[in-house]
């Protein structure tokens, strides 16, 4: 006679949920960021987005429950340009004019379950 040692099922997810169809416009102050998080093992736990290499904000998905394996997240985000975002241009007298650039940078962190972790980032122009 012999034992066999048997453990209760154990589940192992080290892959990285995907981001895609991710689209960012800035719409005045404001950008508005649309896209899909998905993973083929484990449910969607969290997500965070930063503007401009900003604080990291959590994000809602758009049925407002992280519970599945795909996520919607639509959302808008302020623009906030930090004081090295200014911009030198002259004006038609040639006097300096301090502006903002239109040039916006969002980045997306999307975790699943077992916490690996997917990232993307979009460039508005």
């Amino acid at each position: 006679m012999s034992d066999t040692p048997i453990s209760d099922r154990f589940e192992v997810d080290n892959t990285p949920p995907r981001i895609q169809k991710m689209t960012a416009q800035a719409e005045g102050r404001q950008i508005h960021v649309t896209l899909e998080a998905t993973d083929d093992f484990s449910i969607i736990k969290k997500a965070e987005y930063s503007v401009d290499a900003g604080e990291w904000q959590c994000l809602e998905p758009v049925g407002q429950i992280s519970d599945s394996k795909t996520e919607s997240y639509d959302f808008r985000a302020s623009i906030v340009p930090p004081p090295h975002a200014l911009v030198d241009q002259p004006d038609q007298k040639h006097t300096p004019v301090k502006t903002f650039s239109n040039e916006h940078v969002v980045v997306v962190r999307v975790y699943d379950r077992y916490d690996n972790v997917a990232t993307a980032k979009y460039v508005t122009k």
